[in-house]
Order: C-alpha cells, then structure tokens, then sequence
C-alpha cells in the first residue's frame, strides 16, 4: 500500500469568480484510490482518477466532521462510500452522484443505493421538512444523524425498517410521521431528540431496539400490539419518558427495559401481567385493567394499582354536561369526548381520582347535538 497526499480538488468561490484548491489525501490500494482524508471547504467535486488511479473508495474519515463543505458530487467510479464517511457535516446540503454509477445515487440532495431502496446519507446542514421518498425501504445506520436543523420527517409507506442510530442528535426534530408498514425500529433511533415530545408507533412494527430513546424529549409512547417482547434497555436512560403503554400482546419484558428512567410515572398495561427478565425498573407505577391476572402489590419491585375508572350519574345542564368518576384512588387519566363517533376523540381534560373519586363537568356540552365521553390513560 502507498499513502499519496495531492492537491487534486478545485473548489470555486465567491461565485466562480476566484479559484481555490483543497487537499485531499488517498492511499493506492490494487492499483485504485482510496480516499482517506480531506482539508477544504465549499463545494467538493471528487475526481474519477487521480495521478492515473481510478478513484473508487471514500474512507471513514474522509469527510469527518468537516462545518464548512456545502456540497459533495460523487463519480461513477466510487463504488464503496464507507460508514461515516460524510459523518458530522453540519454545513452540507447537497449530495449528487454520476448517472452512470452502478451502486449509488441521489435524489433531491440526499444519498441512496442505485435502485433507492436505501437511504445512506442525508445531509446534514439541510434545514426544516423532509419527507422520505417513495420506494425507499430501509432509513440506513445514522442516515439523518446530527441533522441539527432538521424539524420534520414524514416517511414514505414503502418503509419497513429504520437502523439504528438512523435519527439521533436530530435537536430540532419535533414532528415525525412513521411509515404505516414499518416492522423494525433500530436502536438509538431517537436518542437526544430533545424536540419529540409523544411518539406513537405503528401498528405493525416488531422489533424495538435497545436505548431507542436515550436523553431524548419523548415523554409519552404508546407500544402497538404487534409487539410481544420489549428487548433488553429499550427504554433504559430515557429520563424524560413520563408514561407508557403496554398492549396486551407482549409477554416478556426484557432485562434493564426501563432502568435509569428517573422521569417515569406511569407504566399501562392492557394484558395479564409479562414475563420479566431481570428487569429494571425503579420509578412510576404499573397500572392494570379489571379482568387481567398475574398481577400482586408490586410488578418487579415497582407499586401496582388497579386501573379502573367510571362514570356515573351524568347530567346535562345549562352550564354543561357533568357526570362523577369513580376508581382506585390516585388513578391518573383523560377524559376525551366526540361529537360523532365516526370522528377522532377530542382530549378535554386530566384528572387524577384523589380520593377515588372525581366531579367532571363539560361546559361546551350545550354547544353539541349529541356527545359521547370516554376515558384513557394519559
């Protein structure tokens, strides 16, 4: 092997009024170029060969955290972009790669595999809204990572899974809609994503990953019933995760699940009672419903209360519709109400039963034809 640094790439400034030249440094591996290095800015316009060697690989570091490259063109010869090659690159917008190269492409400024079934890069200094083009399957390993001002993402239906990492450090990503088809959650996805708040997954989804969370601002998740196991440190180190619900399907909870979330209130479980193995948990209450079994004081060293709210005695008057809530005491939840039941239910209020019992009154309750009221967990 022969380590080669050259001065290869032109970058045009100030508009293409003045040229300026950048080194880009490469070993020669079987008679090819393989970029290991790079000290510019601007945009970088990668050569198909260098001193007569065939350009085809872009190290990990190669671009490593480098603020000031704007753009990256990519040429057909490159067939191997490593795994944080682009990695960090908080000042880049746009990504393009030749027509004719047989592994890669890009479409609206961001990387992808030839047939676009993969994501593998997005960049990073891409700023508001992004939604994830159709046919993409899979989000890659760090794809969006440290896309700081990346405020919205809506996935396409075609995406089934989402590696891990694949969001993290996103810090002002407060909306994300998943793909309906989404089976696989990698881990860490959403970790220090301080700006998401609730996250409900699809139904559908399977498989959650470890630290899916971690220092993130998730406060709400509600667990679809398509998942029977929540695998080791899911949750662990989530420690703005306030609540959680659990659907009946999931038999085990997996060791160190919830550890070190110093924030949880409020475990929901709408089945008999998991499996548990070794887990950690040491904040918040585990909540079950009447009918359910397995259940005793405590659930692996947490408290358990019986989750059992009802109404009784409504009225209608001329200052609103009011009925009495009955329950466990100290039971938290939400009261939603719809107007026809074919429309989504509406949030009104939380409550929480001091002492077993609670007045509720909806003052808007005049205003409908008919009303219909409900409770939930919050």
């Amino acid at each position: 092997m022969k380590i080669i640094t050259r001065i290869v790439v032109g970058l045009a400034l100030l508009g293409g009024i003045s040229q300026s030249w950048a080194q880009l440094n490469y070993v020669v591996y079987n008679g090819a170029a393989y970029l290991t290095g790079f000290n510019g800015a601007g945009k970088v316009e990668i050569p198909e060969t260098t001193d007569g060697y065939p350009v085809v690989y872009i190290g990990p570091q190669t671009f490593f955290a480098n603020s000031e490259i704007t753009d990256i063109s990519i040429p057909a010869t490159v067939t191997n972009i490593a795994f944080r090659a682009i990695y960090g690159c908080n000042g880049l917008t746009n990504i393009t790669v030749d027509s004719q190269n047989p592994v890669y492409s890009s479409y609206q400024g961001a990387l992808f595999t030839k047939d676009h079934g993969t994501l593998v890069q997005f960049p990073t200094g891409y700023a508001g809204r992004y939604t994830v083009p159709a046919n993409v399957k899979n989000i890659g390993q760090e794809a969006f990572v440290g896309s700081t001002n990346l405020t919205e993402v809506i996935l396409s239906g075609s995406v089934t899974n989402i590696e891990r990492d694949a969001f993290a450090n996103c810090y002002s990503l407060t909306n994300f809609q998943f793909s309906t088809n989404l089976c696989n959650l990698g881990g860490g996805v959403f970790a220090v994503d301080r700006g998401l708040k609730n996250l409900i997954l699809p139904t559908g989804i399977t498989t959650l990953g470890t630290s899916l969370l971690l220092s993130s601002g998730i406060t709400h998740i509600v667990i679809p019933e398509t998942v029977t196991n929540i695998g080791a440190a899911a949750f662990c180190g989530s420690t703005n995760l306030r609540s959680v619900t659990i659907p009946a399907s999931v038999t085990l909870i997996d060791s160190s699940a919830f550890e070190s979330c110093s924030g949880l209130e409020s475990l929901f479980f709408k089945g008999n009672a998991p499996a548990t193995n070794r887990f950690a948990c040491e904040y918040g209450i585990a909540y079950y419903l009447p009918g359910t079994t397995g259940w005793n004081t405590n659930f692996a060293g947490i408290p358990t209360a019986l989750w059992n709210p009802t109404g009784v005695a409504g009225n209608r008057k001329t200052n609103g519709f009011g009925f009495t809530i009955t329950g466990t005491q100290d039971i938290p939840l939400v009261v939603e109400v719809s107007t026809n039941l074919g429309n989504s239910w509406q949030p009104l209020k939380s409550l929480t039963l001091t002492n077993g019992a609670c007045d509720f009154r909806d003052p808007q309750a005049t205003n409908y034809g008919s009303a219909f009221y409900r409770f939930r967990s919050p």
